[in-house]
């Protein structure tokens, strides 16, 4: 008998917490939502910007791309412009990952730059030892490292909307983790979008990798 009750209480507990966190999502995301609709963005002649269209097409067919470019041709910074401008970052945030922790501050101060909002930032940032980072933020950089950590308390990647996976040409072990668990969240989130980018990385190799979705 007690140890029904227990497994009763236990339940009850779980399922209260759900329920909270449930709330409390919805709650995050009526306040995205709302700081979407109030953006403005610096305009840009990178060659990233040009591709828009392209970039806005690909991802109504497909749950992964790659995006291939040189050093400063705005990969880092554009993208997640873009998905804002798409609509990302509501229901989940628009997870940016970077290989290091200087590229991640360094990335979100720029985003915050170019990103206007009568509300205050829209990228914050979690690295080693140290977070900055807020409920209504719609922009979330961070390192590798980080977002890996992150998979042991949300498995299926649910906080985000879209992630951004940069610098994969770097090859480090946690990108090659990062590669191979995304494509196991895949099969299971048909509404997650994923952007691979690199300087010098075979494109139809690296999608072909991540998809067996198309």
């Amino acid at each position: 008998t007690r140890t029904c009750l227990k497994k009763t209480a236990l339940k009850r507990t779980r399922a209260r917490r759900q329920a909270e966190q449930a709330v409390q999502r919805e709650s995050e995301r009526i306040i995205r939502e709302a700081r979407l609709a109030q953006l403005t963005f610096s305009d840009s002649d990178l060659p990233v910007a040009s591709r828009f269209d392209e970039i806005r097409d690909l991802l109504a067919k497909h749950a992964v791309i790659v995006v291939a470019g040189e050093t400063g041709s705005g990969k880092s910074t554009l993208l997640p412009q873009m998905m804002l401008k798409l609509g990302y970052g509501a229901r989940g945030r628009i997870g940016h990952t970077q290989p290091r922790r200087l590229a991640a501050t360094a990335l979100t101060h720029t985003l915050n730059e170019q990103v206007h909002s009568p509300a205050g930032s829209v990228a914050g940032y979690q690295i080693r030892f140290h977070t900055s980072l807020a409920p209504e933020h719609l922009i979330k950089v961070m390192t590798d490292g980080v977002l890996l950590t992150e998979i042991q308390h949300d498995p299926w990647l649910n906080a985000y909307d879209v992630l951004i996976i940069d610098e994969a040409h770097e090859r480090s072990t946690n990108i090659d983790l990062l590669l191979g668990y995304v494509k196991r969240v895949l099969e299971k989130r048909n509404d997650l979008k994923v952007i691979v980018t690199s300087a010098t990385l075979d494109h139809e190799l690296s999608r072909s990798h991540c998809v067996g979705a198309e």
